[in-house]
């Protein structure tokens, strides 16, 4: 929200996507004269895309012809378990990324285990294409989701439909880059923090390493580590569950650039010996 009315700079550090999306309610909360308004006209359209998910895996259960005993379990699961509608009354982005991910494997999963019932519907791959273009959008780790999974998927495609299944991964990230590279920059969106999303591994393992291993810190180390994070508080901060806490410990420049963007090469060498 701050950055849609200009309290931050728009970046990529959260998906512009999504923040777009909400600066969309926003000022639609400004039209309506009433925030609650926007916002529950929000929750309402995400809510029906989380039954949608749910919904379509209990269908993608049957196609597959899943012991009903399961199929029962999955939709008491769903129908019962809290966390659902809490997510789906929430504004944040994994409250989207979720039921699309959920697709998404639905998916695939028809893709491996039935694939002629797969393509015998002619909406599949147009539904396929915007579920994973959303799911990318969403968040930046779609990405590697989808890079890492479908290629499976075209190999286990029939012979007659590999071509549609590279045809359908090319299409999404030719749409992915053409957003990135040319619809981004238009709307002034910075790339300022876009990389920090690619060191979420290495930062958890940093701290992780200061909480285990302080005693083996170099104090070349601990001079470049100290610049790029708020190093005292790192092991207290590290959580094997989430990055959150140690991502807020990184430290930026006078104009607002982060160390470990700055200080990249030096960092990796640092965390090669660690």
């Amino acid at each position: 929200m701050g950055e849609n009315i200009g309290s931050f700079d728009l970046t990529w550090q959260h998906p512009p996507f999504v923040t777009f999306l909400y600066g969309f309610f926003m000022k639609l909360s400004g039209v309506l004269q009433s925030d609650n308004m926007a916002i529950f006209i929000f929750i309402i359209l995400q809510s029906i895309l989380s039954a949608f998910a749910f919904a379509y895996a209990c269908s993608c259960m049957k196609v597959l012809k899943t012991p009903y005993w399961f199929r029962y379990s999955a939709l008491i699961f769903y129908a019962v378990f809290t966390i659902w509608p809490i997510y789906a009354t929430t504004v944040i982005k994994d409250s989207l990324f979720y039921p699309l991910t959920l697709l998404y494997t639905c998916m695939l999963l028809q893709c491996i285990y039935d694939p002629k019932a797969f393509v015998r519907r002619r909406a599949s791959f147009t539904l396929l294409f915007i579920t994973v273009l959303l799911m990318i959008l969403v968040r930046h780790n779609g990405t590697y989701t989808f890079i890492l999974s479908f290629p499976f998927v075209i190999f286990l495609l029939p012979k007659k439909w590999k071509l549609a299944g590279a045809g359908t991964m090319i299409s999404v990230l030719l749409a992915v880059f053409c957003i990135n590279t040319f619809l981004w920059p238009a709307l002034h969106v910075g790339t300022r923090n876009f990389r920090l999303d690619l060191y979420s591994v290495p930062i958890q393992q940093t701290a992780r390493y200061a909480l285990y291993h302080k005693d083996e810190v170099t104090e070349e180390e601990y001079e470049i580590l100290n610049k790029v994070f708020d190093y005292e508080q790192l092991a207290a901060n590290y959580d094997p569950e989430i990055i959150d806490p140690v991502k807020n410990l990184l430290q930026n420049d006078e104009q607002g650039l982060t160390y470990l963007t700055i200080l990249n090469k030096e960092y990796i060498r640092v965390w090669i010996q660690q």
